[in-house]
């Protein structure tokens, strides 16, 4: 079944991928536009966007290995949309709440203890 299998939490880590070139793009686009003065909230939200994507890819195939490949697939799933919202509320808001952004990094948190969970238990399983 796909959903149990490692599959679903690669393919979530390909959208990420697709997802982080998407938005790279979408703000080369908006530097672009604005020659002479750069875009702050653009280069600040790729940043975020850049170092959001490198906790969470780790994470993932971490949760993935010890511990469910479902659930680091559903985790994933949530990080993707957290993280869809907070680029949109970036680009509509001038001054964005940003709940995308603490619910996609509250994702990637619980995805980092439990893969650490798993990791011990792994280890209690062998010792």
């Amino acid at each position: 079944m796909f959903f149990n299998s490692c599959l679903y939490p690669f393919s979530i880590a390909l959208l990420a991928i697709l997802w982080l070139l998407i938005t790279n793009h979408s703000v080369l686009c908006t530097c672009k536009k604005m020659q002479e003065q750069a875009s702050p909230n653009a280069v600040q939200h790729h940043i975020v966007a850049l170092t959001s994507f490198a906790a969470f890819i780790p994470a993932l195939y971490i949760y993935a290995s010890f511990l469910s490949a479902k659930g680091a697939g559903d985790s994933g799933v949530i990080w993707l949309v957290a993280s869809f919202i907070d680029s949109y509320a970036l680009c509509k808001c001038k001054q964005p709440k940003r709940w995308g952004l603490m619910i996609a990094l509250l994702v990637t948190i619980s995805l980092w203890i439990g893969g650490a969970y798993g990791i011990w238990k792994g280890y209690l399983i062998h010792a």
